[in-house]
């Protein structure tokens, strides 16, 4: 199929919509590349160092993109391969040579989403300011949950079935980043910028907050009557979170106001 035609049947699919968010980032990492780690989560035998040709790398987009509404609608388990080929416009062997097996694939996605999610909470230190610092990651949080709604759903399912297919190392990833912020809201507190809260029930409220728009997006368009969620409820969604993080954290001072700086600076960086 050439390019043109694959860009047709993928605008047919409705791919057009959030296409551009739901490519950006995205990679094939090296481990899936290596013998002993595909053969460690996928049982895959066949090597796939070989280099990848531009053209190559758009048909890996492609069948990422796939491959997201393959396991956003139907589940790992659910999922075919061929369903993925079928979506992206390729043969199925090309999704195997690519990424060699469902699970290396499916695993990929969950990389893409978890270092996505890292970004937004990326730099962190004691001496920051908690304000300014949490603004962001709970607008931030909320603006992925927006532009990547079935990488969310993806992973929240992972989560909720118990993690079976999350490979080894995306968990010790997902693991030490989550205790790396817990340590520094902990010199937070110890410093006196900010309430004496349990930094791991703060980070997972964020999580569990910031994400519900896109794990129960139909029972929340049927309490607002309405038939898709705007810019403005996601918008709408991160104000109110936001007030909630900063009271809970002793940080309300600027909301008696009706301007938040750090949430007027995040807006800023949002927008650019």
């Amino acid at each position: 199929m050439s390019r043109v035609c694959r860009a047709n049947w993928v605008s047919k699919q409705n791919f057009h919509f959030d296409r551009a968010p739901l490519l950006e980032g995205l990679f094939v990492p090296k481990w899936i590349m290596s013998l002993s780690e595909q053969q460690r989560i996928a049982g895959n035998t066949l090597s796939r160092s070989r280099k990848t040709s531009p053209l190559g790398e758009e048909r890996k987009k492609f069948i990422l993109v796939a491959a997201e509404y393959e396991f956003d609608q139907c589940s790992y388990g659910g999922a075919r391969m061929q369903r993925v080929a079928d979506r992206a416009g390729v043969p199925k062997s090309n999704v195997h040579y690519y990424f060699g097996s469902k699970r290396a694939l499916y695993n990929v996605v969950l990389e893409d989403v978890i270092n996505l999610w890292d970004r937004t909470f990326e730099t962190l230190d004691s001496e920051d300011d908690p304000e300014l610092l949490l603004t962001r990651f709970v607008r931030k949080k909320v603006e992925f949950t927006r532009l990547y709604p079935r990488k969310t759903r993806i992973f929240i399912s992972e989560m909720l079935h118990g993690a079976p297919y999350l490979s080894p190392s995306l968990n010790e990833q997902m693991t030490q980043w989550t205790r790396d912020r817990a340590e520094v809201i902990k010199q937070w507190i110890k410093l006196g910028k900010i309430s004496d809260v349990d930094p791991y029930h703060l980070i997972f409220m964020i999580w569990a907050s910031t994400q519900h728009f896109a794990q129960a997006e139909v029972q929340i368009k049927s309490v607002y009557g309405k038939s898709s969620l705007s810019k403005n409820d996601y918008d709408r969604q991160a104000d109110s979170l936001t007030a909630m993080v900063l009271r809970i954290c002793g940080l309300a001072e600027n909301l008696k106001s009706d301007v938040n700086p750090a949430a007027n600076k995040i807006e800023k960086e949002l927008a650019r």
